[in-house]
């Protein structure tokens, strides 16, 4: 199984739901502990969602750099609730 597993559970742009991941659902973990945000340059907030690792949250950035232009990513600091920016 790939330890680099993200999953996008909203698109902000079109204020939906999303449930895209970035394996089979045979390659699921059963946790994401990373939460993650997404923003393109301008700092508009495309995508949300959760990861394995920072890792795996910066192959989720370089996959919606080309489609949506996303140029940072943000994770949660899961002791403080803050959010940091990752790159």
């Amino acid at each position: 199984m790939s330890t680099e597993v993200w999953n996008v559970t909203r698109c902000h742009i079109d204020d939906k739901p999303r449930n895209t991941w970035n394996v089979p659902p045979a390659n699921r973990p059963a946790s994401l502990p990373v939460a993650f945000r997404l923003y393109d340059d301008d700092g508009n907030l495309y995508y949300s969602g959760r990861a394995t690792c920072e890792h795996a949250v910066l192959r989720a950035l370089d996959v919606y750099s080309d489609s949506a232009g996303t140029t940072t990513a943000e994770i949660q600091n899961a002791a403080t609730g803050k959010w940091d920016q990752l790159n």
